[in-house]
């Protein structure tokens, strides 16, 4: 019987094959996770990998009795939100030394466009981006993770109602940017 994520955390202070074990089973969720909060796939492997070490040496933290998801899924958006920290720091400098005076931007696809084109997923993708962090993380948490309310309250430092409030609103704003779009959802 395979062990449990709990059980393996505890046991990977002393036996590194627990932690691969671990390794192996939660990487490509962080992956995916982090892919969704940052958009690069060059970042999400780095910070995926980068959150797998914390949770290594943060294994002597873990206290019995709590669920590792939630656990796990706190320390990678905590690492996400400092990712997205450094970037805007980053972007704000480079703007400091490049003019934007002739940035004009171009015109915006028609929703006939899109459709012709037939980048309908890629569209919703972008729709979910463009809803915001906090949005896309519930979401993420919720739909691809498939973790309850009360897990993903405990992930992130949230109440109950404050997750249910983002999801609905999240829902709320992406319905609203799909019909923009001309892909009104049913």
């Amino acid at each position: 019987m395979a062990e449990d994520d709990e059980e393996l955390i505890l046991r990977c202070r002393t036996d590194k094959a627990a932690f691969e074990t671990l390794f192996r089973r939660h990487y490509r969720q962080i992956y995916m996770f982090a892919r969704s909060m940052l958009g690069s796939n060059e970042d999400a492997d780095e910070v995926a990998q980068d959150v797998l070490l914390k949770i290594y040496r943060a294994a002597g933290t873990f206290k019995p009795g709590f669920r590792f998801t939630p656990w796990m899924y706190r320390i990678a958006s905590n690492h996400c939100k400092n990712v997205l920290r450094h970037r805007q720091i980053n972007q704000k400098r480079l703007e400091q030394l490049e003019p934007t005076d002739d940035i004009v931007p171009s015109a915006p696809e028609t929703p006939l466009e899109i459709y012709a084109r037939g980048d309908i997923r890629e569209h919703i993708g972008m729709a979910i981006e463009s809803v915001g962090r906090r949005y896309r993380e519930v979401f993420h948490l919720r739909y691809m993770a498939g973790m309850s309310y009360k897990e993903i309250a405990d992930a992130l430092g949230l109440s109950v109602s404050a997750v249910e409030t983002r999801i609905l609103r999240g829902k709320v704003m992406l319905r609203e940017k799909l019909t923009r779009m001309g892909l009104s959802p049913t």
